[in-house]
């Protein structure tokens, strides 16, 4: 595989702000010592996928990973984003990362949702409505000449300690959802037809 980043992501801008801050304020301290600790556990997941990006083979194609991107909603008045965008002459992969630990739990045919970290419920947005949101919208901005062109959605666990939990009509969420070390086996399994390669770079310019 020859991987192709035409994109790559940086530290966030809101991690040097926070830093500086965190010099300069002694009020909200505690507040903002957990914001700076919640997006670094995120900045870090994201460097750790990147990790297992690398290693993974797709049939020896080149693939073209954009990070970090921003781009027009379809409403033409604000913006979707999307961590993790790979290109292949197959397929493409929408990957969202969640660093946090716990539990994800998945019911009701996947339509009911709850996160759980030591026994204790949180609030989280239901991570396959999160990335089919992001299809919609990347399909919405590629328009009608890639509208045949695969996306696959994941959803990847950073930490290996995470567990999803599902009940007998939702194990198909174990497809979406994984750990980082099952990905490679979620790319060979897509391996259909596609656009030609040579869209692939001007599309990854474009983006």
């Amino acid at each position: 595989m020859i991987l192709i980043i035409i994109k790559k992501r940086k530290e966030p801008e809101s991690i040097l702000m926070l830093n500086r801050g965190l010099k300069r304020i002694r009020k909200r301290r505690r507040d903002m010592e957990l914001e700076l600790r919640n997006i670094e556990q995120g900045y870090q997941a994201e460097c750790q996928l990147d990790f297992y990006l690398e290693r993974i083979g797709i049939n020896s194609n080149d693939v073209v990973l954009l990070q970090d991107l921003r781009l027009p909603a379809a409403d033409r008045q604000s913006f979707f984003q999307i961590d993790n965008l790979l290109l292949t002459a197959h397929f493409a992969v929408n990957i969202d990362v969640k660093s946090q630990p716990g539990t994800f739990t998945f019911q009701n045919n996947a339509r009911n949702f709850q996160y759980a970290l030591h026994g204790k419920k949180y609030g989280m947005m239901h991570p396959i409505s999160q990335v089919e949101e992001q299809c919609d919208q990347l399909r919405s901005w590629l328009g009608t000449q890639w509208e045949n062109y695969p996306i696959v959605n994941l959803v990847a666990l950073a930490d290996p300690n995470a567990e999803i939990v599902t009940d007998s009509s939702s194990d198909w969420v174990y497809d979406w959802v994984m750990p980082f070390a099952l990905l490679k086996k979620s790319f060979k399994r897509n391996s259909h037809v596609a656009p030609p390669k040579r869209y692939l770079s001007r599309y990854g310019q474009l983006l």
